[in-house]
């Protein structure tokens, strides 16, 4: 019967390891140990089972029940797999020296067992640990060790998952020398050979490890590659990327500007990370938060952002995961309280001397080990020579460290932080100048044309350029992928600031040489004015920005700011909060069948109460939430209220327009479900509205969400048909519902019944006769536009000729025009 018991659990155990956890509990309730050595194993089965559903306290206690157990009968293979669980929640929970005791505990039992291959496996995880714990020269002296065992072993006798353990580890040895090209290569090469020997679970610990160092490389866009390309060769949604890739993937993300996007994925693996009872990856992933947070210049969600990660960090702790949050918080802090931001930059210095301090001490150890020195003179000379060059390099870390703060990696120039600081100094001075927005038209088609090499080299010479086209006093920053700003103040004797910024911009568009290929860029510009533009620096930053958004809309090179083309600018701060306070409103507007003389749906159209200003409509509020990161939330919200709304309508569609950012956005299909699913309308009675330029940005993506909607019964209509950019070709692939006519045609129409609008009209009308799908005209607001509509074979229609939109709107109602009675 023991027997029995030991070959089920040991079954149990295979499959916890390989296939989850699915059957394991239905299959321990069978189970009921009758010796100390099923007990033992079966405590430890129960262990590993919590441990896979992240109930990390429940393992512990099975773990070292199954410890204690192991060493009280002399279950020496029991006692080294418990010891080897209880170190990763050791880990788990940032605890990385007891870790280290109870790998060496499991270490002694194989090594007493005569198992060397399974000692080797666990001196590689020793070795990860040190390198956590920064004790760089122990991990060296162990990686000698190790290279040397593996080489006296025979071939057959080693697991492969070894040799990429050990390529894992040396990669990380060369990232923490600083050989960052080399560990790279590292990274690489074991990624590469993961592949080969399909094993996912390393396949993505070398990712995550490669797009980390490609991102403290600078080299965001690369990583951002990578983790797609992982994506799209396993058809995997963000969601479902390990916690550790999906939390570099946000990282990735708001590096190269999709700060919207990184931040929805960055939540979606902090939550992930505190269902499994991750710690560490959490706040890691509370870091990126705060990265992405301070990146928008919200600086108060930042520093409050990397506070609270810190708080979850021992005060011992002398980890890069440490410094990094140190350095978010310092940063954060340097405009809201500088005092805080210097207690930091303190801190950080002192675990740099600290973290110095512990390598001497190693240092001194090998030296007095190894060392062949005849007297105590001698050694003390070593002792003295040894801390010169430690408060050096610990000087050269300080430098390094304020360097990396304000500057950028890759092109050298300041970065965002130095050029908001010397905005803000401008601004107490008196003088005018100008702050410029400069971004990079195309640049993902260098990326994906030359590669990313060619890229970085083409953003380091376009670096070079525009510094040399600057006057002494003057500033050129890196403020993001392909985006850079200037400051602009002393334009040579002659000649204006607006000929100055003009002759600067000009230099790039002139050849860039970049290796063996010469490119031409352009860059489209946007500039404002201190003072005449703004009265503080956030406001001429945001003007400056905003100058560039009309740059790129109206397709022109070089915008100034316009104040009377954004009266809506200066609005983000009470935005910011409105949903929480819960300002915005849904009015909805019917669409009407005049044939059937029935209501169809009714159309929801988001609407902003402020307390301040009164009731906002779209065109006042709307650019700014597309801008932030607000507008997938909002969207969200629309959505699920809409869907509760119409539950009440007795069989009546309710319509939902999706901004960009919300069909980008990887969860849309989730957010869809879950208003549906909690407020219990049919998915027949939605009606989603998208735009064809959106739907144009990425057709394939399109075309999966749309097939999974209609899969979900849901109806789709192109928007403002007509004024887009989409062909017939494509049209005829996207799973839609129907159509509606932009309003700029019924008012054309109108005009000229016989024109170009009404002949494109008629067009439409054959061609959604032919698809099968709905036509929806838009903007009725006279007889003669229902008369004219009628003409043409239009029946579905919507405006103010059948009802303004209101808040309280019900089917019921609806009195009827009364040509329709």
């Amino acid at each position: 019967m023991t027997a029995t018991d030991l070959d089920n659990i040991a079954s149990v155990i295979e499959e916890l390891k390989h296939h989850g956890h699915s059957r394991a509990e239905e299959r321990l309730a069978r189970i009921t140990p009758r010796t100390p050595e099923v007990q033992g194993h079966y405590e430890y089965a129960l262990g590993l089972f919590h441990r896979l559903r992240a109930d990390l306290n429940r393992a512990a206690v099975h773990l070292t029940r199954a410890s204690e157990l192991s060493k009280v009968h002399g279950l020496t293979r029991l006692s080294a797999d418990a010891a080897l669980q209880l170190a990763y929640l050791r880990l788990a929970a940032l605890d990385g020296d007891a870790a280290l005791a109870l790998l060496h505990e499991a270490q002694s039992a194989l090594r007493s067992m005569h198992d060397t291959a399974g000692e080797i496996a666990v001196k590689c995880n020793v070795l990860n640990v040190l390198l956590d714990l920064n004790h760089v020269s122990d991990a060296t002296a162990l990686m000698h060790d190790l290279k040397e065992q593996i080489d006296a072993l025979p071939r057959d006798d080693l697991n492969p998952n070894v040799y990429l353990s050990l390529l894992n580890s040396q990669g990380r040895l060369f990232e923490k020398a600083g050989l960052v090209q080399e560990s790279t290569r590292a990274y690489a090469q074991g990624y590469h050979l993961a592949l080969k020997q399909q094993s996912t679970e390393a396949q993505e610990i070398f990712l995550h490890n490669l797009c980390e160092a490609l991102i403290k490389q600078g080299r965001a866009e690369t990583a951002l590659k990578r983790i797609e390309g992982y994506r799209t060769g396993r058809d995997l949604p963000a969601s479902d990327l390990p916690t550790g890739l999906l939390t570099l993937y946000s990282s990735a993300l708001s590096r190269t500007g999709q700060h919207a996007q990184a931040e929805q994925v960055i939540r979606q693996a902090i939550a992930s990370a505190q269902q499994d009872g991750d710690r560490e990856t959490e706040i890691t992933a509370r870091g990126v938060l705060a990265e992405i947070q301070l990146a928008q210049g919200r600086h108060a969600d930042a520093q409050t952002t990397a506070e609270q990660a810190l708080r979850s960090v021992p005060d011992d702790d002398h980890s890069d995961l440490k410094t990094t949050l140190l350095w978010l918080s310092a940063t954060a802090s340097e405009a809201i309280d500088p005092q805080q931001s210097i207690t930091h930059l303190k801190a950080l210095i002192e675990i740099n001397r600290q973290v110095n301090r512990a390598l001497i001490d190693q240092y001194l150890q090998i030296a007095h080990t190894a060392s062949r020195l005849e007297n105590a003179e001698q050694l003390l000379t070593l002792e003295k020579q040894l801390r010169l060059d430690a408060e050096a390099t610990i000087q050269r870390q300080v430098d390094a460290l304020e360097k990396g703060r304000l500057y950028d990696q890759l092109t050298g120039l300041p970065n965002r932080v130095l050029l908001h600081a010397q905005v803000a100094q401008r601004t107490a001075q008196s003088g005018e100048f100008l702050l410029v927005t400069l971004d990079v038209n195309r640049f993902q088609l260098v990326n994906d044309m030359y590669g990313h090499d060619a890229a970085d080299d083409m953003l380091r010479a376009l670096a070079d350029r525009l510094r040399g086209a600057l006057a002494p006093g003057e500033m050129v920053a890196r403020v993001g992928g392909d985006e850079f700003g200037l400051l602009l103040s002393h334009p040579p004797t002659g000649e204006t600031l607006t000929a100055h910024l003009r002759r600067v911009v000009s230099t790039v568009s002139q050849p860039l040489p970049v290796g063996t290929q010469v490119l031409r860029v352009s860059a489209s510009v946007g500039a404002a004015r201190w003072p005449a533009d703004a009265t503080n620096p956030e406001a001429l930053r945001r003007a400056s920005e905003l100058a560039l958004l009309d740059a790129k809309a109206q397709g022109e090179n070089l915008m100034f700011y316009d104040a009377g083309a954004h009266a809506h600018a200066g609005l983000e701060g009470a935005l910011a909060h409105a949903l929480d306070r819960g300002e915005y409103e849904l009015h909805y507007q019917p669409l009407v069948d005049t044939q059937a003389r029935r209501i169809l749906s009714a159309e929801a159209l988001l609407r902003w109460n402020s307390p301040e200003r009164g009731l906002q409509s779209p065109g006042t509020f709307m650019p700014i939430l597309e801008r932030g990161d607000h507008i997938v939330e909002v969207g969200a919200w629309a959505l699920r209220e809409a869907c509760r709304a119409a539950q009440q309508w007795g069989g009546v569609r309710v319509a939902v327009n999706l901004s960009a950012r919300q069909f980008a956005s990887p969860d849309l299909l989730g957010q869809v479900r879950a208003a549906l699913r909690d407020t219990g309308l049919p998915p027949a009675l939605l009606e989603l509205e998208i735009t064809e330029s959106l739907m144009m940005q990425n057709p394939d993506r399109a075309a999966r969400i749309l097939e999974a909607l209609r899969a979900d019964g849901v109806r789709v209509m192109l928007d403002d048909f007509g004024t887009g950019y989409s062909s017939l070709a494509y049209l005829a692939r996207f799973p839609l519902s129907g159509l509606k006519i932009d309003r700029s045609f019924i008012h054309d129409l109108a005009q000229d019944p016989r024109g170009h609008s009404a002949a494109i009209v008629r067009a439409m009308v054959g061609l959604s006769r032919d698809m099968g799908l709905e036509l929806v005209a838009e903007g009725v607001e006279t007889l003669q536009h229902l008369q004219l509509l009628q003409r043409e074979g239009i029946h579905v229609m919507q405006g103010y000729y059948f009802a303004r939109p209101t808040r309280d709107w019900r089917p019921a109602h609806l009195p009827a025009p009364p040509d329709l009675q």
